[in-house]
């Protein structure tokens, strides 16, 4: 994937041409297991140039938590999809946060950029954590998967519908 340099303003259009894609899939036949459902932004450049860089997209959570490597700041934005048997797709979306270990100290500043760039995108996430390297070797995001989606229907409210799912086998039980 080519490395663009990139503002909150133009990595918030990447969310919803993903949004969009998602949508637009559903519409041509429901929820697929090759429907791309997150984006990885990774912090680049130097101290105060930091920029974000499109570095990755997938097809489940599952795959999240390999695409997290050491020294990389990242985010990524992640859309759980939710739907009623007979009626549209609704689409929420989560964040979660890599604040890398091992960074040299002139590094972390990167982490700081990493929250803002979040922030200043205005997602309205209905989740929004920081992961680190313990809760990767821990099992996540796997063992979490339903509570982050129980969370979502909550967070939903009344547009809860009766179906969540992030990747087409990742479902709510």
């Amino acid at each position: 994937m080519a490395e663009a340099k990139l503002d909150s303003t133009a990595a918030m259009k990447v969310v919803e041409k993903l949004t969009a894609d998602l949508e637009a899939s559903y519409e041509d036949g429901g929820i697929k297991e090759d429907d791309e459902i997150w984006v990885k932004f990774v912090v680049g450049g130097k101290k105060k140039h930091y920029h974000l860089e499109e570095a990755a997209k997938g097809t489940s959570l599952s795959q999240i938590a390999e695409a997290m490597v050491p020294k990389e700041v990242c985010f990524f934005v992640v859309i759980v999809r939710g739907n009623d048997e007979d009626g549209p797709l609704r689409t929420y979306r989560t964040v979660f946060l890599y604040q890398a270990e091992s960074l040299s100290v002139s590094q972390r500043g990167k982490y700081s950029f990493n929250k803002n760039s979040v922030t200043e995108m205005n997602l309205g996430a209905s989740i929004n954590e920081q992961v680190d390297r313990e809760a990767i070797e821990g099992g996540w995001p796997m063992n979490n998967l339903q509570t982050y989606l129980k969370k979502v229907k909550v967070n939903a409210g009344a547009h809860s519908v009766a179906n969540y799912c992030f990747g087409a086998d990742e479902k709510m039980e």
